[in-house]
């Protein structure tokens, strides 16, 4: 924590008024955009929150999706400053869900920005999904939808899914 705080409060900003900076600021908390710092800290704070579903699984609390013939199971994919969830769809699970989320919040002292959070349902009932997204305070996914460039739908074999990212390879 120490170093961290270190590398915090040594940053200095100034604002440019009609083109001429201002005076240096000490900056009150966090980081600047692009930052170097900044995926390093995510990652330890993710950490906490992979640690967190980890424990929910352990205690059977939480179920995965399973993925393919073997039921691969997928709970929580990271990368970069992006987290999603992986479950199965049900209650339990979302409550679950919920309680994690604010258990992070006030464990970390970071906010949750829900406004930016969606919720989906791969192959599920459309209402269930809705009333799930208002219970997690965040808007509702549609589905099919892009993740890191990937279509995800509730039929992975389609042709309509796959053939504009197929294109897109041959145009390169």
């Amino acid at each position: 924590r120490k170093w961290i705080s270190a590398c915090l409060q040594s940053a200095t900003i100034s604002i440019l008024v009609n083109g001429s900076p201002t005076k240096e600021l000490v900056p009150s908390r966090g980081l600047r955009q692009g930052d170097p710092l900044a995926p390093m800290l995510f990652n330890i704070v993710a950490e906490g929150l992979t640690g967190m579903m980890r424990e929910a699984l352990n205690k059977n609390l939480y179920r995965s999706f399973l993925v393919g013939k073997q039921n691969v199971p997928i709970n929580i994919l990271q990368y970069a400053d992006d987290t999603v969830f992986v479950g199965e769809a049900s209650w339990d699970n979302i409550i679950v869900l919920k309680s994690m989320l604010r258990g992070f919040e006030m464990v970390s002292g970071l906010r949750i920005n829900y406004a930016k959070s969606q919720f989906g349902v791969v192959g599920f009932q459309t209402n269930w999904a809705h009333d799930a997204a208002q219970l997690l305070n965040c808007r509702q996914l549609d589905i099919p939808f892009h993740y890191l460039g990937m279509p995800i739908a509730v039929k992975a074999s389609s042709r309509m899914v796959w053939e504009p990212l197929i294109n897109k390879f041959k145009a390169k």
